[in-house]
């Protein structure tokens, strides 16, 4: 005997099959030759005249249900497959795109900093970044970028103004010359006295630098939207409760 039938449940399938048998009843012996409570097996000839199987009619105040040609089933399943194929393009695209990959870069020395304010130069020109936030430079960590950043960040300056570049400094930067070429008194704000961040970042667009290291320097890349995003968030919360003023 058929249990289950192709586009059905398990339970739609035996009522189905238990009022082919009875060829018409009402839900109360239904659900007796089920083995399923009444109300479950209201439940499931409702869901079954939603597809076109069963049917009523009212009979001396009952309702009384009737089976329909079971030729139903196969366009029921035509449906299925149209709809199926209606969604598939979109599935298919789902799919096929790759989940984004952490691409990770280290740099040694000055040659990394550099590397990095070029990547920044040409992501901004190619309109790939809206934002640039740097978190704890100090003197240190800026004395080893030279004259090379300092001249990066001039040439640049167009396209500076079209970015929201903020900048965190530690407290100890003992330079002013490095923050009038970072933009405005607006762009700037400073960690309190003593607390000095001794892993500065940088994060632009989907990517986090860190850099280090006195005697011998080091920087870190990192390509990832979800790492980048945390330490925007991470960047715009201290930013909140930085000082204005050196």
């Amino acid at each position: 005997m058929i249990k289950e039938i192709p586009g059905l449940t398990s339970n739609e399938s035996l009522v189905y099959i238990t009022l082919l048998n009875l060829k018409g009843a009402g839900a109360t012996k239904i659900s007796e030759k089920c083995g399923l409570f009444r109300t479950l097996c209201y439940d499931i000839l409702t869901k079954l005249a939603e597809k076109g199987l069963v049917s009523h009619i009212n009979q001396k105040g009952k309702r009384m249900y009737k089976p329909s040609n079971p030729e139903r089933l196969i366009e029921i399943l035509k449906e299925k497959q149209n709809e199926t194929e209606r969604v598939l393009p979109e599935l298919n695209h789902l799919f096929s795109v790759p989940e984004e990959e952490i691409s990770v870069q280290q740099f040694e020395g000055a040659s990394g900093m550099k590397a990095i304010v070029e990547d920044m130069i040409a992501d901004a020109l190619r309109g790939k970044i809206k934002e640039c936030f740097w978190l704890g430079p100090r003197g240190t960590s800026i004395e080893f970028m030279g004259a090379y950043l300092k001249d990066m960040i001039k040439r640049s300056k167009k396209i500076i103004k079209n970015i929201d570049l903020r900048l965190i400094w530690s407290s100890d930067i003992h330079t002013e010359d490095f923050i009038k070429v970072f933009g405005e008194e607006k762009n700037h704000r400073f960690l309190p006295k003593g607390f000095a961040s001794t892993v500065p970042f940088i994060v632009y667009g989907d990517k986090l630098v860190i850099t280090g290291g006195i005697n011998k320097p080091f920087t870190i890349l990192i390509k990832n939207r979800e790492t980048a995003d945390s330490f925007k968030i991470y960047f715009n919360f201290i930013w909140k409760f930085a000082s204005k003023k050196l």
